[in-house]
């Protein structure tokens, strides 16, 4: 009888992740080891090394393994992530921290997992990660917690179980979001940690906001800022701020929703680059990220033209690695030129979002390429219009 496979642990880093993929493609084409070792030019041993993360693979070993097991680049982004692994992150004060040096060593791996979550939600979507950090959250999270609920674990504890709610929400689960997100408020509010809760709460109010509910997104936004008491730092100020303004704007109340993107745009000048970090060890308060935001509230305010700069903007100013982001604006973007009459351009554009969406599992990307389908439905007499839309079909039933 053969030997099992030893269990892999894709949430330790970037190489684990990449040595998971890989056994998952290879066994789901049906290859050994061997037999993607023959059509690779790379040895079997050296397959099972990277597998098990115990070897680093190349870019010339991810481009051989794409096209053996026809994955569309998958391992060709991977290497992006194992670089942005190794990046040296700027120093700074994390709220999961504690100065007590066991406690560090407790919350030590999640950290570490929260970082890799990040990186595999922003290249592949919530889809791709919802079973995942829930398996993590299970397994690992829930039983630190119950073993040592300190501060610095329940602060962890709700920073994980706030990204599996996002998870949830981008894999189409709503209700298993909501209730993440509710625990996560417990272990931030059991904490006493005041910048978390203020993220989770935020975080809540977006998914009110995405689940057709502006009135309680605006609520939670406003409640998000109190509970801070005056201890949020100014990039997470900026991004309450424009929740704010992305309720206001669904809820079309234009004048309230400028004055708040002011605001936002105020606090993230104040803000300094240790702190524009965001809790999930992602840099969701950067530039691009502000200025995406403000192409949406444009967008639902129907104000086509500033929408257009905007998502450019941030389409453009995002790096390759962060595709979800890239996509939506792309979209975005692309919607709001049919929207002021350039369908030329919104063709181009909206094809570029496809290009970018192959390989991604989001909701939030894809409803956003809907939303574009829609725009350009009553043009399908032109060409175009019918390859763009044929060519959205194709990618929607991959």
């Amino acid at each position: 009888m053969g030997q099992l496979p030893r269990p892999l642990t894709p949430h330790v880093s970037a190489l684990h992740f990449f040595g998971a993929e890989l056994r998952r493609c290879r066994c789901a084409a049906g290859l050994s080891q061997a037999e993607l070792g023959r059509r690779t030019n790379y040895s079997a041993a050296l397959i099972g090394k990277i597998e098990k993360a115990d070897r680093a693979p190349g870019t010339a070993f991810a481009v051989a393994c794409d096209r053996a097991l026809a994955t569309g680049g998958v391992f060709g982004r991977l290497i992006q992530l194992l670089d942005q692994e190794h990046c040296q992150r700027e120093p700074e004060r994390s709220v999961v921290s504690s100065s007590a040096p066991a406690v560090v060593a407790d919350i030590e791996p999640i950290r570490s997992a929260i970082a890799v979550f990040g990186r595999i939600d922003q290249q592949y979507g919530g889809g791709y990660l919802g079973r995942m950090i829930v398996d993590y959250l299970d397994r690992e999270v829930v039983t630190l917690v119950k073993a040592s609920p300190s501060p610095a674990v329940l602060a962890a504890a709700a920073v994980v179980a706030r990204k599996a709610g996002l998870a949830a929400l981008d894999g189409r689960r709503p209700e298993r979001a909501g209730r993440f997100l509710d625990q996560a408020v417990e272990w931030a509010r059991l904490a006493d940690n005041r910048v978390v809760l203020a993220n989770v709460l935020v975080t809540l109010a977006h998914y009110h906001l995405a689940t057709g509910r502006p009135d309680i997104a605006r609520d939670l936004a406003v409640a998000s800022m109190g509970s801070g008491a005056g201890c949020v730092p100014s990039s997470l100020r900026a991004k309450i701020h424009m929740m704010q303004a992305r309720a206001l704007a669904r809820l079309g109340e234009r004048r309230p929703c400028e004055w708040l993107m002011i605001q936002a745009d105020t606090a993230f000048a104040r803000s300094t680059a240790a702190t524009r970090v965001d809790l999930d060890g992602i840099s969701a308060v950067e530039w691009p990220y502000l200025i995406g935001q403000m192409a949406r509230c444009y967008a639902d305010l129907g104000l086509a033209d500033r929408a257009i700069t905007a998502a450019a903007d941030a389409a453009s100013a995002y790096p390759a690695w962060q595709v979800r982001r890239r996509v939506m604006n792309a979209a975005i973007w692309s919607t709001n030129l049919v929207a002021a009459g350039r369908l030329e351009e919104a063709i181009a554009v909206g094809h570029q979002a496809l290009t970018a969406a192959a390989g991604l599992r989001s909701s939030r990307g894809f409803d956003e390429i809907r939303r574009l389908e829609g725009a350009v439905a009553p043009y399908r007499g032109q060409q175009v219009v019918r390859e763009f839309l044929d060519r959205a079909q194709q990618l929607a039933t991959t």
